[in-house]
């Protein structure tokens, strides 16, 4: 059987697509019935629904300055969250060499406005584009928005924000 890690609060996460940092972690009684949950404060103000109650009972603090506006924060399910990454993950996920299989034509679906205008775009010489930005030492600007991205280096515990770093 396999044991999930448990995130470190204070840490990037992410789930299904949105992005934040788990603040809290502990037991919520709803109905009657106590379970862990965690809770997480996220990048975009309309992600969550939370003041960080649940039936009357604070379980965390949340910015007063957000009170009766959008409130960013949630009460979710550990196992729902990815862990945040480390810098040099965030660098090998967004630049490095693509684990998937090359189609014979590499489309992507570009989303301009609404939903409804959807178009194909074809990407010519995606893979020489890929090569070069693999090589790391050459690399000049990494835009590290909408990423995982937990922590600088290894030894370094606090909460970085960064959304493009000049190399």
């Amino acid at each position: 059987m396999e044991t999930q890690m448990r995130l470190q609060v204070n840490k990037r996460c992410e789930c299904d697509g949105d992005y934040g940092r788990l603040i809290w972690r502990g037991g919520v009684t709803l109905k009657g019935k106590t379970e862990e949950w965690v809770g997480v404060v996220w990048d975009s103000p309309t992600r969550g629904k939370s003041d960080g109650t649940a039936e009357g009972i604070r379980y965390f603090d949340v910015d007063e300055s957000r009170k009766g506006k959008d409130l960013s924060y949630s009460f979710i399910k550990e196992d729902r969250l990815l862990e945040g990454l480390s810098f040099i993950d965030v660098l090998k996920e967004r630049y490095g060499p693509s684990q998937e299989q090359a189609n014979d034509k590499d489309v992507i679906i570009v989303s301009v406005g609404d939903r409804e205008k959807e178009m194909e775009v074809e990407l010519v010489g995606k893979d020489k584009v890929q090569e070069m930005l693999s090589h790391f030492d050459q690399l000049r600007s990494a835009s590290l928005s909408d990423t995982r991205l937990s922590r600088m280096l290894t030894s370094c515990s606090s909460y970085c924000f960064i959304n493009m770093l000049f190399l």
